[in-house]
């Protein structure tokens, strides 16, 4: 008699009876799958064959079936993004919040040192502000790094950095349509508030105090963010058409 105490490989039943057993998993095809079964107990009950076959091959002749799980927890694509706004399942891993937030804080480095070179009264402001958001978001990485019990806290403080972030281009984006001169330049992302508060949002719905809240949290996000983007555009446009 042996007993199996490990997850067993994939088992062909060969069914004589029509009957399933209900301790297995029926897949198409007359496989099933356990995770923990005693193996003589099973060949005794059924009245059919089991035997051990090639797990690869077993894999092979189930039907593919597109979901979430497909993709790697790291991977953040835009999709992954908006995905998780209605989703309860977790589909991005804390790591990569922390990770993708680093790659935000360089980026928004390198922006301040743009910005500082800017001729308009507010330049250095600008460039002291995103260089201190910037820095805030690339140190959570290290909060992973060194204290991984701070974790949570560091990604909901990031979530509402995010999230004033949003509101703060948006700002100067209706701020700048209003005040500045006919022939100033201006840079203008289109999607940028929508995707960081969506982003924000779903930080601080994940690992903020309010998880009982956490799906209007993400929905308010993501509702948030097209309103900045629309408030955006129609200051654009009433300049445009002003001018």
């Amino acid at each position: 008699m042996q007993w199996l105490t490990e997850p067993a490989p994939h088992l062909q039943w060969r069914d004589r009876a029509g009957v399933s057993p209900a301790s297995l998993e029926t897949r198409p095809g007359g496989l099933v799958t356990c995770d923990t079964i005693e193996l003589s107990k099973c060949a005794r009950n059924l009245p059919g064959e089991i035997r051990p076959v090639n797990a690869r091959a077993a894999r092979a002749k189930l039907p593919r079936v597109n979901s979430d799980d497909d993709q790697p927890q790291g991977a953040l694509t835009l999709s992954r993004l908006f995905a998780q706004v209605f989703s309860e399942r977790s589909l991005i891993s804390a790591a990569s919040y922390c990770a993708y937030n680093a790659f935000a804080g360089l980026l928004l480095l390198g922006l301040s040192i743009v910005a500082w070179q800017g001729d308009h009264g507010n330049a250095r402001a600008d460039a002291v502000i995103l260089a201190m958001v910037g820095l805030a978001l690339g140190s959570g990485l290290i909060v992973a790094l060194r204290w991984p019990r701070a974790v949570e806290r560091a990604l909901a403080g990031a979530g509402a950095l995010l999230l004033s972030l949003a509101l703060w281009f948006t700002g100067r984006t209706v701020e700048w349509s209003l005040v500045a001169p006919p022939l100033a330049s201006f840079r203008y992302l289109p999607g940028l508030g929508c995707v960081l508060s969506t982003y924000g949002a779903l930080q601080l719905a994940t690992f903020g105090p309010w998880s009982g809240h956490a799906s209007r949290l993400r929905k308010a996000g993501l509702l948030a963010g097209i309103i900045l983007e629309l408030v955006a555009a129609a200051a654009l446009l009433t300049r445009f058409f002003r001018a």
